[in-house]
């Protein structure tokens, strides 16, 4: 994924739908990293799910309340690299969208 710098030109969304679409792949990067996160905590124990044992007892007692299973755990590679494309690929959206309001662009998630 291209980052652009400061000095170059950003172009401006010409439809509505691919500001939306631009939008649906960030938030794929962010459903991968976590799907990756959560496949490499899940145990192979085979009776997974249907007992709790003593130790996820003890890890459910540590965690705050409310806190997801996967927050507290720090991300692999692959789950960095699927958030890092998320973010960077959020501030290319902004920069466009940003263009696309200068252009007269109407971009109706943006206004919602």
């Amino acid at each position: 994924m291209a980052s652009s710098s400061p000095d170059q030109a950003v172009a401006p969304f010409t439809r509505s739908i691919d500001h939306l679409l631009a939008e649906f792949e960030r938030i794929d990067l962010l459903i991968q990293s976590r799907v990756n996160q959560a496949r490499r905590l899940q145990n192979t124990d085979e009776f997974r799910g249907l007992y709790i044992s003593e130790e996820e007892v003890d890890e459910l007692l540590r965690r705050p309340t409310g806190l997801p299973r996967w927050a507290a755990y720090p991300s692999a590679d692959a789950e960095s690299q699927s958030r890092d494309g998320a973010v960077s690929l959020r501030g290319q959206i902004a920069a466009r969208a940003a263009e696309s309001a200068l252009s007269g662009m109407r971009l109706p998630l943006v206004e919602l």
